[in-house]
Order: structure tokens, then C-alpha cells, then sequence
């Protein structure tokens, strides 16, 4: 838990999925900056790790067709957090496929949720997927960032990381928006 303003505890869970180990990568570094719980989303059946061009063409086609693999049980229920960070690579502009199925089953209304993705070229419409998904919570920030393991600009990109998980934290402190209902 976090002690922030006013006394109070925020509890915070990173939720996030990683195929090469870039979003992993951020998301340990917004884990270890906040004291925060992580939840790593682990398909029961693996798909075949793809290199190089069918890599694309396999995770591409699994995220456009909205796949929703059957996942692990997660260790951490995120009806129990105030804060949810979301992190996942980018698909084919899509979010991978294992967030399907957590959308499923936790719909996350009326929580406080900031997105992050990893991504080697544009991001696509990420950004406008989460908030279609996300209307019934409060989104409080986005932040993308390109493949983190690979870059020259590293050490940048895990500062950036740290410096946005202190601002959403900030913003979930002082946000006191009420919650639409679920369309």
C-alpha cells in the first residue's frame, strides 16, 4: 500500500502482459517505483514463441481476430486495488490477446486504471481501444514507450516510466470523479 495525501492507502496492482519481456520491463520498474502488487496475465496453453516476420504475423492476427486465450489463475484480484496499472504490447494496434480474456472477467468499473504499451512502430488506436473498453472507469493517463530492452534510450525511457507512475498515482489521489455506469 501507498500513504498518500489526506492519510489515506492506495492500493496499487500492475496487470500487464509480455511476449519479448519489453512491457515486463516497464511494468517491474512502475511496480518497484510504487511498492505496487504485479499480476503478469500467463496463457494456460503458450502460443508458439515466433521470431522474426511471423512474429508479426501470428501475434498481428491473433490480436485482430480478438483472440482470448484461457489464462492462469491470477494471484491478485483487482476488485481489491484503488489503482490498476494496465501494460501490454502493441498488436496490429491492438492490445494482446490475453487482455481479452481479462476484460472478460474483470470489467474494472469505477476503478482507477492508468494504460501503458510497448510497441516497435506507432501505437495504433490503443489509446481509443482502452477508453471504449475502460468507459465505466476513471482513466487517469497513458504513456507509450518503445521497445524498452532494445533501445539506446534505455535508462530514459525507465526514468520516464517512473516519473508518469508517481504522476497517476498523484492524479488517483486527487480524483474524485464519480463513475459512469457500464453502457
Amino acid at each position: 500500500m501507498i500513504g498518500i495525501s489526506k492519510g489515506e492507502n492506495m492500493k496499487v496492482l500492475v496487470v500487464f502482459y509480455s511476449y519479448d519481456g519489453n512491457t515486463a520491463l516497464i511494468a517491474q520498474t512502475i511496480a518497484e517505483t510504487l511498492h505496487a502488487d504485479s499480476e503478469e496475465l500467463k496463457p494456460l496453453k503458450p502460443s508458439p514463441h515466433h521470431k522474426g516476420l511471423m512474429k508479426y504475423v501470428w501475434n498481428g492476427r491473433a490480436a485482430v481476430m480478438k483472440d482470448t486465450p484461457e489464462l492462469q489463475p491470477l494471484q491478485h484480484s483487482p476488485s481489491e486495488y484503488d489503482l490498476i496499472f494496465l501494460g501490454t504490447p502493441v498488436w496490429a494496434g491492438q492490445w494482446a490477446p490475453p487482455f481479452n480474456t481479462f476484460f472478460q472477467h474483470y470489467p474494472l468499473t469505477g476503478k482507477k486504471v492508468a494504460c501503458f504499451f510497448c510497441h516497435a512502430g506507432a501505437p495504433g488506436a490503443i489509446e481509443k481501444r482502452f477508453r471504449k473498453q475502460l468507459v465505466s472507469s476513471s482513466i487517469l493517463g497513458f504513456a507509450g514507450f518503445i521497445d524498452p530492452l532494445w533501445s539506446k534510450r534505455q535508462t530514459e525511457q525507465l526514468e520516464k516510466a517512473r516519473i508518469w507512475a508517481r504522476e497517476m498515482l498523484e492524479l488517483a489521489s486527487n480524483d474524485n470523479r464519480t463513475q459512469k455506469e457500464p453502457l
